[in-house]
């Protein structure tokens, strides 16, 4: 929730002009800021990867106990990796 308030502010502050995108670029460019914003984009692989999990199991896939660690397991890792694919070539 936070990173969508705080992307919401970015995109005002690109309204309100050159002072205040500078001010919220200057923010994000630190080193909280780019910590912040690696795991808001590792939260959003990890969520969407568990819809995707989730979805599975609606079908009735993947609903025995070793597949489930498996799963959870392969969507961290898999968010870790996207996370650093966005990362590389951003």
């Amino acid at each position: 929730m936070l990173g969508v308030v705080c992307l919401s502010g970015w995109i005002i502050c690109l309204a309100l002009g050159e002072l205040w995108f500078e001010w919220v670029h200057a923010l994000g460019s630190s080193f909280f800021g780019q910590v912040c914003t690696v795991a808001w984009v590792f939260a959003l692989f990890y969520h969407l990867l568990n819809g995707i999990r989730h979805l599975c199991w609606d079908v009735g896939w993947g609903f025995e106990l070793p597949q489930v660690y498996v799963s959870g397991y392969v969507a961290m890792v898999v968010a870790g990796l996207l996370t650093g694919v966005v990362f590389m070539f951003s």
